[in-house]
């Protein structure tokens, strides 16, 4: 059963102008949490990512695309990456330019374009000639298999650690898309290879079966209600007991220098698997739910931002940037805290 939830109109948020510390894990955590802070961090966060490296990025400016599409609080930095990342698309879709490194590499302009999308399906319930042209070039940079063979896969988990998260983000934004435009012989074409090559590749952990179950929401996969129980399962037996997920349970990544990885609940973990359990129906009041949002509550850090060590290498932590924009969408979502603190700029669908 599908509601709307409660419409409620804010001014857009005059965010400090004071910077955040550095992503560290001895940054405190808040006494008490604060999803105004949590904005303005992931804002800040994205719009301070293109100035200083100018380009999209998963973990940051890219999910933001999406935590920020429905919020009124973040109506502009929203649009001011919006804006980026369609500059950013156009130097190589119109412009041409040469790849530079990762500037313009494949995984940079799918799943910009698949941000962009999901996002503009999101806040204003359509997706931009912009963005659908975007979808189209992306789709054309796909392998006659269904998958992106050059996406870069250099043990950066989540985004950059296999091929599967290109091919399902992607069908995650086709899916939202308007029916005339999956009805175009290349979307067809190419949802149709995407969907066989997932069927091929079935997920091998958590966090991949997560993208299917988005995809299934959207309507860019279609699972079998066999399936969707067998995840849902899955993640109620990984959850621990102060409520959240690890990012190896959900991933079982190892790390390059051979060190573990953390054996704790984690921020990017939990704020993804109680945003992916809404997708696969689970109610926002079941037990799970509640316990997940419940950590994420009590570990927010001072900056508004939620820590979560790199697992890749202790370094700088962008994952933190991802598990901030996950926790904007897990609370979204779920519907908490709209009454007190508003997100949606318009009525927004969400699975009870």
């Amino acid at each position: 059963m599908r509601c709307l939830t409660l419409l409620m109109i804010v001014p857009a948020m005059a965010f400090a102008a004071a910077q955040p510390p550095p992503i560290s894990p001895s940054e405190a955590k808040r006494k008490t949490f604060d999803i105004r802070a949590a904005q303005e961090a992931a804002s800040i966060a994205a719009t301070e990512w293109q100035a200083s490296y100018n380009c999209v990025t998963c973990h940051t400016n890219g999910l933001f695309l999406v935590a920020g599409a429905t919020s009124s609080v973040m109506e502009k930095p929203y649009q001011q990456t919006r804006a980026f990342a369609t500059t950013y698309l156009d130097r190589y879709l119109k412009e041409s330019r040469d790849t530079q490194g990762q500037h313009g590499a494949i995984e940079g302009i799918v799943a910009t374009s698949a941000f962009l999308a999901i996002g503009e399906a999101r806040g204003q319930g359509d997706v931009s000639p912009e963005a659908m042209s975007a979808l189209r070039h992306a789709l054309s940079l796909m392998s006659d298999q269904g998958h992106f063979a050059s996406w870069l896969t250099c043990d950066w988990p989540p985004f950059e650690v296999d091929h599967h998260f290109g091919s399902s983000l992607l069908l995650v934004a086709l899916g939202g898309t308007t029916e005339m435009f999956r009805k175009e012989s290349v979307v067809v074409d190419g949802m149709t290879r995407l969907r066989t090559w997932l069927k091929n590749h079935p997920p091998i952990n958590a966090h991949q079966a997560g993208m299917c179950l988005w995809a299934d929401a959207t309507g860019g996969i279609a699972l079998t209600s066999a399936q969707r129980k067998e995840y849902i399962t899955r993640y109620r037996t990984l959850q621990r007991e102060d409520g959240g997920w690890s990012v190896f349970g959900i991933g079982e990544w190892a790390r390059p220098d051979g060190t573990p990885q953390v054996d704790q609940s984690e921020a990017y973990a939990t704020a993804f698997m109680v945003f992916v359990l809404r997708q696969a129906g689970v109610p926002s009041q079941d037990e799970v739910i509640q316990q997940g949002l419940a950590w994420l509550r009590a570990n927010q850090r001072e900056s508004g931002r939620w820590f979560n060590r790199s697992p890749h290498r202790d370094r700088r932590h962008f994952l933190s940037n991802a598990a901030t924009n996950f926790s904007l969408l897990a609370f979204e979502v779920c519907e908490e805290e709209t009454a007190s603190d508003p997100f949606h700029k318009k009525g927004l669908e969400s699975e009870q």
